[in-house]
């Protein structure tokens, strides 16, 4: 076994290992982030340049840290490369959630891009608690129904469907039986419009 590890091998490896250790921060921070505001994660392929800026930054703001600290002990190394990045990717995507971002750029005055890169993600992405839908379809005028939970709209950007947990009559009446609730899934093919409707605060 030994004999298959050679000098050249070991370097390919440790060059391997430095590669992974140096995107690992940014793709956790990205992957994390991602969970939280669109649902999917780009493909490594088309997304290291991304992966290496969000790592470099990491680094440049970590590094110093810890370097202070001035232990390499391998708890501290895996806090380093695992578990900040995984807890950095939570924070940013809460931020995102609570719309913190938008608050500091509203008081700035700017209007940066938005973090949402489709509308349905910014429909959707950002939801909060249940709301009522109309779903206007092609070929069966308008659905009613109570989004909630249990509810899902797609992730994928390929395919856009919609499942509701719970259908409702026109002007949102109860139509089912007692002890009875009745979900649809509604295909990306069928949907023209997707309303969403939920009480104003204040």
């Amino acid at each position: 076994m030994s004999d298959l590890i050679t000098d050249s091998n070991l370097a390919d490896l440790l060059k391997a290992a430095l590669g992974i250790s140096i995107l690992a921060p940014g793709f956790l921070i990205v992957c994390v982030r991602s969970y939280f505001v669109t649902g999917r994660v780009s493909s490594i392929s088309s997304a290291t340049l991304e992966y290496l800026m969000v790592s470099c930054i990491y680094f440049a703001a970590s590094i110093p840290i810890l370097l202070w600290f001035g232990s390499f002990e391998w708890y501290v190394l895996e806090a380093f490369l695992l578990i900040v990045p995984i807890l950095l990717g939570v924070l940013l995507g809460g931020m995102t959630q609570w719309e913190w971002p938008g608050k500091v750029w509203t008081f700035l005055s700017l209007n940066p891009v938005t973090a949402h890169p489709t509308g349905w993600d910014r429909a959707f992405g950002g939801l909060k608690g249940s709301v009522w839908v109309i779903v206007t379809m092609k070929d069966h005028g308008p659905i009613h129904g109570l989004f909630s939970t249990e509810s899902n709209a797609s992730t994928m950007l390929e395919k856009r469907d919609i499942y509701i947990e719970e259908m409702w009559g026109e002007s949102f009446t109860w139509i089912g039986e007692q002890n009875e609730r009745r979900g649809i899934w509604i295909s990306e093919d069928q949907i023209v419009t997707i309303e969403l409707i939920s009480k104003m605060e204040g």
